[in-house]
């Protein structure tokens, strides 16, 4: 009898390890509106309070699908939190929105958002988005927007790289700052197109006019399409490649002269000079901004 009792204990610890298990293996590192996405759950997320529209979960391509869905937080969770799932991407389909009251997407590890669909993030005490690693934003179209911070990193010097490829991105800090807290950026087929002059600064760690303080308010950032290529005009920039001296012709009057690296980043800003001096700068492309009273336009330059 001893033994029949032993037998059956020992059953009954191995199913409750083997239950235990299950259960571990079911959850995944990532939450929606403060709610733990399970392999019970994932295929329906909309069942969540607070969420609407079509939001699933795929963890064999490790995808989230936002398809016209509006994900709605009242206290201080997070919209979305991706907690731990490396390269985890998510897909905008149509037209999503986020409002939280604190941030609307958190990442504490690599991320992407991708897809031909947009997202309306609104924070109403604090940032729109939290990254603390790289976060990708790539052909889709993001407004974000929180009372103290659009964008944000961790501190500026864990590894935030902020990557935006060809998208578009609207972000807006009211009292704080649009970006600020990252280590890097990175536009691909893009460029800060608001306010005129902005560029990311590394000892800033964030976007900036003046080179001494983040911006508040709004920053954008559109595809290169939003600014016209200097071929549509009669301006005339040569010659390409350089060494020395670059010279700019044209009978429209000049603004700003704006000269970019491949980061984004401010190397160079005159004021209406048709004569500029290169032969400082590292070999390598460079994006030209010339700003006049018809627009803004751009072109790449090659410095040898």
């Amino acid at each position: 009898m001893k033994k029949i009792l032993l037998q059956i204990n020992f059953i009954l610890i191995l199913g409750l390890f083997f239950n235990a298990s299950i259960i571990a293996q079911e959850n995944y590192q990532l939450k929606i509106a403060g709610v733990q996405v399970t392999q019970t759950n994932a295929s329906n997320l909309s069942e969540i309070e607070g969420v609407e529209g079509t939001v699933t979960y795929d963890n064999s391509t490790k995808t989230l699908t936002l398809n016209n869905a509006s994900i709605t937080t009242t206290d201080s969770k997070n919209g979305i939190h991706n907690i731990g799932i490396e390269n985890l991407k998510i897909i905008l389909i149509d037209s999503n929105t986020i409002n939280s009251k604190y941030a609307c997407i958190k990442t504490s590890v690599p991320t992407e958002i991708n897809g031909t669909g947009s997202l309306t993030a609104t924070a109403t005490g604090a940032m729109g988005i939290l990254m603390y690693k790289t976060l990708t934003i790539k052909n889709c179209s993001i407004e974000t927007s929180g009372t103290k911070w659009g964008i944000d990193g961790y501190n500026g010097l864990s590894g935030e790289h902020l990557i935006i490829d060809k998208a578009t991105l609207k972000a807006t800090g009211t009292t704080v700052g649009a970006i600020m807290d990252i280590a890097n950026l990175t536009l691909t087929e893009c460029g800060i197109v608001a306010p005129s002059g902005a560029y990311f600064d590394k000892n800033l760690y964030g976007i900036t006019i003046n080179g001494q303080e983040v911006v508040k308010g709004q920053v954008v950032i559109a595809p290169s399409t939003a600014i016209k290529d200097i071929s549509e005009t009669d301006i005339k920039v040569y010659p390409n490649p350089i060494t020395k001296n670059l010279h700019i012709k044209t009978t429209e009057e000049l603004k700003s002269i704006e000269l970019y690296n491949t980061n984004g980043q401010l190397i160079l800003k005159t004021q209406k000079t048709s004569n500029i001096s290169v032969s400082q700068l590292p070999k390598g492309i460079y994006i030209i901004k010339i700003n006049t009273e018809k627009g803004v336009f751009s072109s790449k330059i090659i410095k040898q």
